[in-house]
């Protein structure tokens, strides 16, 4: 675990910064180099999954602008990330952040269920219930690169 921890990254305007050390107690910035392997993996219209297979760590980037707000097809999609992303062997953790550059998101998004049938509330109820479990629930080791704004539902 404290080599994935000392592998995190975040995203800045000008690509892969550092964001822990695991020389250092304080937490201190280091600087790691970005690395040639990292693939595309899993992306979707709303989530773009990179995993690096030289240490097997995933970033998963939120991309549904303009505030990354939690929709039914964006809950889907990212409990179908999470699941695929557990069921990967070479995958030994998950960094999520965001890639709109003023917020992380700005959780869910109530223009689902506004007039909406109770089916539909139901629908997206469990979408939100299962995106919980499958965060939650996960194996890896999950790490919320939050550098921006954050209302999110998963970020206490």
């Amino acid at each position: 675990m404290s080599s994935v921890l000392r592998l995190c990254t975040k995203f800045s305007p000008s690509g892969f910064v550092s964001l822990l050390s695991g020389n250092s107690s304080h937490g201190r910035i280091c600087a790691l180099p970005y690395t040639a392997s990292q693939n595309r993996y899993l992306s979707s219209s709303k989530i773009k999954v990179d995993l690096d297979s030289s240490n097997g760590v995933a970033i998963m980037q939120f991309q549904s602008p303009p505030v990354n707000s939690l929709s039914l097809d964006f809950l889907t999609e990212f409990a179908i990330n999470l699941e695929k992303l557990e069921l990967d062997r070479s995958c030994r953790g998950v960094i999520i952040t965001s890639a709109q550059p003023k917020v992380f998101s700005a959780g869910l998004d109530i223009l689902e269920m506004y007039k909406k049938s109770p089916e539909h509330c139901a629908e997206f109820w469990k979408a939100v219930q299962d995106a919980w479990l499958k965060l939650y629930g996960s194996t890896k080791v999950t790490i919320a690169a939050i550098n921006v704004s954050a209302t999110i539902l998963f970020c206490y």
